[in-house]
């Protein structure tokens, strides 16, 4: 299983585009996806499933705002139903959801998958700096970037949140060095990457849990800790400076692309009140002269997270993973630690990175779900009990 899910997560991020797979287009790779799934219900079929009244009610509201922003896009911008059936068929990855409860990966068999993931991510991102022409780089992509340092990133970086957050969870329950070491190497991996939308909340969430971590010898820890990372810092300090000057920078700069994605999207782009409710569709960039003038502006959806989400698909999914999340984060519900910090990370990254439009982060979103319902089946089983 949990080579199957490693593979899984390779075919969502199309291996990084490291040539020569990096040529396959996205309906290929689409195609590869879906044909994966299916093999995976099929060989897994037998396996003990998550059997909850109501688990797929949350994942029909989802789907049902992306359907009915269809209807937007066919009455303002006069995209047809047909077009739109096709042009939406990224979105139809949601029933990766479906295909997880069928499939039924334990909690121990994702989170191995998604380090094993990282320690691929790092190697990936690692060989990226050395050599650019080892990967293929498209040119949607080369028309999307401000300098030639975002090219030395790799995708997946939303991934290692999940493993980090499990194994921050069993130092606050238990301190163990082998949880600390996997800890250490996660945040590593999240540095090296220099995502900072992840990179912040990753070691803020790192350092409020090492304060109740339970081990006699905390104060010790706690010091040695300290000196790693004060020793750290101080060794990668141009690094750090330089992430927070340029953060600092582009939240005052109104021509920076996330700046100007906000500002339209919030306030001009929708042409009727009704698109603010139910979106204003998954516009095609063949059939909408709007699409292009976005792309050639450097405005995009994807820079502006669940605002871009909600002015394509509307507010029902929005609506909908919001009760989910706050669901999570009552008191007493439940719900692990790491799950909480898995959606306080999401709700953070969610005015930047994380875009649900997207495949890679579409299976974040269907990791999310699946393990709503794997906890919440613990809930039932133990009130019954």
């Amino acid at each position: 299983m949990v080579r199957y899910l490693l593979f899984l997560y390779l075919l969502f991020i199309n291996f990084w585009e490291i040539k020569p797979i990096g040529y396959f287009s996205e309906d290929v790779q689409l195609l590869f996806i879906v044909s994966y799934l299916i093999f995976g219900c099929v060989k897994y079929r037998k396996r003990p499933r998550i059997n909850i009244v109501g688990k797929y009610n949350y994942l029909k509201w989802i789907f049902a705002g992306i359907v009915l922003s269809m209807i937007s896009a066919y009455f303002f911008y006069e995209q047809p139903i047909v077009q739109s059936i096709i042009t939406y068929r990224t979105q139809y990855l949601i029933f990766t959801i479906p295909a997880l409860f069928v499939i039924s990966p334990r909690l121990e068999e994702i989170v191995k998958s998604l380090t094993l993931f990282s320690v691929l991510l790092l190697g990936a991102n690692v060989l990226l700096k050395y050599d650019y022409s080892l990967f293929v780089i498209k040119e949607s992509t080369l028309n999307r970037i401000e300098g030639a340092n975002e090219l030395s990133r790799v995708a997946g970086i939303e991934y290692v949140t999940i493993p980090l957050f499990y194994y921050l969870q069993m130092i606050k329950e238990k301190y163990t060095t082998k949880s600390l070491m996997k800890v250490l190497f996660l945040l590593f991996v999240i540095f090296v990457v220099e995502n900072r939308s992840t990179l912040f909340p990753a070691v803020l969430f790192t350092l409020y849990t090492f304060l109740y971590i339970k081990s006699k010898y905390k104060p010790i820890i706690l010091i040695l800790i300290s000196i790693i990372g004060v020793n750290f810092v101080l060794h990668n300090f141009d690094v750090f400076s330089s992430l927070i000057e340029q953060t600092t920078d582009e939240l005052a700069d109104q021509d920076y692309n996330r700046n100007k994605a906000w500002n339209y999207f919030v306030y001009m782009f929708s042409p009727h009140w009704l698109c603010y409710i139910f979106g204003n569709g998954y516009l095609s960039l063949h059939y909408s002269s709007m699409m292009q003038f976005l792309m050639n502006e450097g405005i995009y959806n994807s820079d502006v997270g669940f605002i871009g989400y909600w002015n394509q698909f509307g507010i029902i999914p929005i609506v909908t993973l919001f009760i989910m999340y706050f669901s999570v984060l009552k008191k007493d519900n439940g719900y692990p630690y790491f799950m909480k910090l898995v959606v306080l990370y999401t709700i953070i990254c969610g005015m930047t990175t994380i875009y649900y439009g997207q495949d890679l982060k579409i299976l974040h979103l269907a990791l999310f779900y699946y393990l709503f319902y794997y906890f919440k089946k613990n809930q039932i089983t133990n009130k019954r009990a």
